[in-house]
């Protein structure tokens, strides 16, 4: 085993910066090409279901529906074809190594082309199964530690269960594609490098392993070891680095909630690692083994061959241009494309959708609720949006504040009602010292300076208490102005507010507060007043179908107000898009580990959990 690792090495390592260079050029062209095609054909399948967001209720369904299927053949299919020129590819660079000869990349594709167009052409689907086969294995054996740290939804889980069969189909074809693996682990390298005809291919194929199944799958199992072992540690290396910048930059409190939030981007980091690394150095111990069964050189083509035809120069440099245009399209295409994923509010598939966590009156239970010591206590606790109430004093200026009167939350001696004060009046009252000494003088602050503390910082979700239709002007006034048209939303239990947004400008976001559904359910969840809803936490859970009929319509529902671990636990089961919550940073560790398996899930708090 250890001459044969030897071996593999010296096949990789040979054209060494040719196989790096080959492998990000063709990792580029596979984002370019794959990134657009499946996004298209996502939404279609969308379309086909007359569905624009998938909760994990529907997963099942969407999964087993024949259009969804019917794309994701398509999607294979290209897959399967861009893998087949990756391994015509890479057999010709090894072999081109085999025989001490360096190679550039300028060189190896026009070389390359004439495989490619000739194996195609000969061989036709026949290339695409055994490249299939590999990819699936290789996949499969390298992700399945990864795997072991996410879930599935338990919704999905149900339906498995309640059709056992559907496992057992699905672990029984795992188990015939590896057998089909390693009975025809030779074909792609014969087709490549020796183009026999299809029979004295698989004939071949069989005679040069025969006898050595079981030492190549040791082989095979032991390289895989290896690197899924290596790609575990990589994985969990970027976790605590990942950690350590937080907690420099950003204490103790809030590693958990932050490495959760951002798991998901590391997979993608190791996925993209893993696909540089996998398939070159499973294709070099398949290739090592089939020199070891036929050590014979095979014929090379000549370095700058196109295609074996002859192509005028004039025709050469409009081929030049054509594929310079298109390739210029597919990256601007495939910018945009990447651009709306990033910038879209959420993803389509609830599963790798996560709520937004607003922090309810500011970190209400960290600092005094409604003051600017909150707003900054809860952007310090990375929540995604500050939630905060509303009200017009008597001068006519909006100020923060919960309550119609001012005694509960500052040292005023009598308990005056928030319209009977002006603002200069009610910036002389302390609002912090009630909640800590710590914070003796804060102040009552006007909407206008919450907007500029928090400058961006976070969204906000803006509530309006009382003041008639001069607090709704005042504040549409003040989103225009800050041009907050992005980054908040208006909010209220009073229609009559909303219906009054909507009519000045359409464009402000309003959200719809509702404590129970009284009457139409249908109408008010289509009122085209109201784009969101946000709805009160025991309601949503005594009706769990509320979110999807929500969602299906477009719209965000938010959940107010969560701060138990057992019913954050809940809502984020139930799919909601935002969680109103006392405590962001406790609701930013349940919402984000809800597809974090138990096993990592108990690693992470146990490396990072706060401590009491």
């Amino acid at each position: 085993m250890k001459s044969r690792f030897a071996e593999m090495y010296a096949h990789l390592t040979f054209n060494f910066k040719t196989l790096i260079v080959f492998e990000v050029f063709y990792r580029l062209l596979g984002v370019v090409v794959f990134f657009p095609l499946s996004r298209f054909l996502f939404a279609m399948s969308l379309r086909a279901m007359g569905e624009s967001y998938i909760t994990n209720r529907m997963l099942f369904e969407y999964i087993t529906t024949p259009t969804t299927l019917l794309f994701l053949v398509v999607l294979l299919a290209v897959l399967s074809v861009y893998l087949v020129i990756e391994m015509i590819y890479l057999s010709l660079l090894f072999e081109f190594g085999y025989q001490k000869k360096k190679v550039t990349l300028r060189d190896l594709l026009p070389a390359g082309l004439g495989k490619v167009g000739r194996a195609l052409k000969r061989y036709h689907v026949l290339m695409v199964i055994p490249a299939l086969l590999f990819f699936v294995v290789v996949e499969l054996l390298q992700f399945a530690g990864v795997a072991a740290t996410i879930t599935l939804p338990q919704y999905f889980l149900d339906n498995l269960d309640a059709l056992p069969f559907l496992r057992y189909a699905f672990y029984g074809t795992l188990l015939l594609m590896f057998v089909l693996f390693v009975m025809s682990v030779f074909v792609l390298h014969i087709f490549t490098l020796e183009e026999l005809p299809l029979k004295d291919a698989f004939k071949k194929n069989w005679r040069l392993l025969r006898r050595r199944h079981l030492r190549f799958v040791l082989d095979f199992g032991a390289l895989n070891v290896v690197l899924n072992v290596l790609l575990y540690g990589f994985y969990m290396l970027i976790v605590l680095l990942l950690a350590a910048v937080v907690f420099l930059t950003f204490g103790q409190q809030v590693i958990l909630g932050i490495v959760l939030t951002v798991l998901s981007a590391v997979y993608v980091v190791v996925g993209l690692v893993a696909t540089f690394v996998l398939i070159p150095i499973n294709y070099a111990l398949i290739y090592t083994w089939y020199k070891r069964c036929c050590p014979e050189a095979q014929p090379l083509p000549d370095k700058k061959q196109w295609f074996a035809y002859n192509f005028s120069k004039r025709k050469k440099l409009w081929l030049r241009r054509v594929a310079l245009l298109v390739g210029l399209v597919a990256l601007v295409s495939n910018f945009f494309s990447v651009y709306s994923v990033v910038a879209a509010d959420r993803s389509a598939l609830e599963y790798w959708h996560h709520p937004d966590i607003v922090a309810h009156r500011g970190a209400s239970w960290d600092a005094p609720e409604n003051t600017i010591a909150a707003m900054e206590k809860a952007i310090e606790q990375r929540s995604d949006y500050v939630e905060f109430d509303v009200h017009l004093s008597a001068d006519g200026v909006p100020v923060l504040m919960h309550d119609t009167t001012v005694g509960r939350t500052t040292n005023a001696v009598q308990n005056y009602r928030v319209n009977e004060l002006t603002f200069e009046q009610l910036q002389g009252l302390d609002a912090g010292s009630w909640f800590s000494p710590e914070f003796e003088g804060e102040r009552v602050p006007s909407l206008e300076e919450t907007i500029e503390a928090i400058d961006g910082r976070a969204k906000m979700l803006i509530e309006l208490k009382a003041g008639g239709d001069e607090l709704v002007d005042k504040t549409l006034e003040l989103v225009e102005k800050h041009d907050l048209y992005d980054d908040a939303k208006i909010m209220s239990f009073n229609q009559n507010y909303l219906r009054r947004v909507k009519e000045i400008d359409p464009e402000v976001e309003t959200v719809m507060l509702i404590t129970r559904i009284f009457g139409s359910r249908t109408a008010m969840l289509s009122n085209d007043n109201y784009d969101h809803f946000a709805v009160e936490a025991t309601y949503l859970m005594e009706n769990p179908e509320l979110v999807h009929q929500i969602q299906r319509r477009d719209k965000n529902v938010y959940v107010w107000t969560v701060n138990s671990e057992s019913r954050l636990e809940r809502v984020t089961e139930l799919g909601v898009d935002g969680i109103i919550t006392d405590v962001p940073v406790l609701a930013r560790e349940v919402a984000y580990r809800k597809n974090t398996s138990t096993l990592m899930d108990e690693i992470l708090k146990y490396l990072f959990e706060r401590q009491p």
